[in-house]
Protein backbone atom coordinates (compact mmCIF):
# COMPACT_ATOMS: atom_id res chain seq x y z
CA UNK A 1 0.00 0.00 0.00
CA UNK A 2 1.76 2.79 -0.96
CA UNK A 3 0.04 6.93 -2.08
CA UNK A 4 -0.36 10.17 -0.32
CA UNK A 5 -2.67 11.44 2.09
CA UNK A 6 -5.28 10.54 0.05
CA UNK A 7 -5.01 6.74 0.07
CA UNK A 8 -5.15 6.96 3.91
CA UNK A 9 -8.33 9.28 3.49
CA UNK A 10 -10.16 7.18 1.01
CA UNK A 11 -9.72 3.84 3.15
CA UNK A 12 -10.74 5.76 5.77
CA UNK A 13 -14.05 7.50 4.40
CA UNK A 14 -14.88 4.17 3.11
CA UNK A 15 -14.29 2.56 5.96
CA UNK A 16 -16.83 4.77 8.01
CA UNK A 17 -19.25 4.44 4.70
CA UNK A 18 -19.60 0.59 5.24
CA UNK A 19 -19.63 1.07 9.11
CA UNK A 20 -22.57 3.56 8.89
CA UNK A 21 -24.06 0.32 6.56
CA UNK A 22 -23.73 -2.62 9.18
CA UNK A 23 -21.12 -4.11 7.09
CA UNK A 24 -18.43 -4.37 10.02
CA UNK A 25 -16.47 -7.36 8.06
CA UNK A 26 -15.41 -5.17 5.41
CA UNK A 27 -15.17 -1.67 7.15
CA UNK A 28 -12.29 -3.92 9.31
CA UNK A 29 -9.95 -4.45 6.32
CA UNK A 30 -10.33 -0.60 5.50
CA UNK A 31 -9.66 0.74 9.32
CA UNK A 32 -6.85 -1.81 9.39
CA UNK A 33 -4.82 -0.38 6.34
CA UNK A 34 -5.55 2.92 7.60
CA UNK A 35 -3.42 1.91 10.90
CA UNK A 36 -0.73 0.47 8.73
CA UNK A 37 -0.67 3.51 6.69
CA UNK A 38 -0.89 5.62 9.69
CA UNK A 39 -0.08 3.56 12.93
CA UNK A 40 -0.78 7.22 15.22
CA UNK A 41 -3.81 7.97 14.07
CA UNK A 42 -6.36 7.75 16.92
CA UNK A 43 -9.74 8.48 15.09
CA UNK A 44 -9.05 5.56 12.91
CA UNK A 45 -7.83 3.06 16.19
CA UNK A 46 -10.76 4.10 17.90
CA UNK A 47 -13.27 3.52 14.63
CA UNK A 48 -11.37 0.01 14.36
CA UNK A 49 -12.05 -1.25 17.81
CA UNK A 50 -15.68 0.22 17.51
CA UNK A 51 -16.33 -1.71 14.27
CA UNK A 52 -14.74 -4.79 15.75
CA UNK A 53 -16.14 -4.90 18.74
CA UNK A 54 -19.30 -4.69 16.39
CA UNK A 55 -18.05 -7.24 14.31
CA UNK A 56 -18.03 -9.68 17.20
CA UNK A 57 -20.94 -8.98 18.31
CA UNK A 58 -23.32 -9.80 15.59
CA UNK A 59 -21.55 -12.76 14.67
CA UNK A 60 -22.60 -13.33 18.51
CA UNK A 61 -26.45 -12.93 17.56
CA UNK A 62 -25.63 -14.66 14.88
CA UNK A 63 -24.89 -17.78 16.33
CA UNK A 64 -27.98 -17.84 18.78
CA UNK A 65 -30.39 -20.20 17.91
CA UNK A 66 -33.64 -19.22 16.34
CA UNK A 67 -36.34 -21.63 18.24
CA UNK A 68 -39.21 -19.22 18.04
CA UNK A 69 -39.15 -19.61 13.71
CA UNK A 70 -37.61 -22.90 13.72
CA UNK A 71 -40.73 -24.18 15.63
CA UNK A 72 -43.32 -21.83 14.36
CA UNK A 73 -43.75 -20.44 17.70
CA UNK A 74 -45.53 -16.97 17.52
CA UNK A 75 -44.20 -14.15 19.47
CA UNK A 76 -46.11 -14.59 22.60
CA UNK A 77 -44.92 -18.39 22.87
CA UNK A 78 -47.81 -19.83 21.64
CA UNK A 79 -48.10 -22.65 18.89
CA UNK A 80 -50.30 -21.73 15.76
CA UNK A 81 -53.54 -23.98 15.69
CA UNK A 82 -53.90 -26.80 13.37
CA UNK A 83 -56.98 -26.44 11.30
Amino acid sequence: MTGGWWTEQAYYRRGSALMALGKCKEALKDFKAVRQLKPNDRDALEKFKACEKEARGRDAAEMQPRWGRDLGVREGGARPRRR
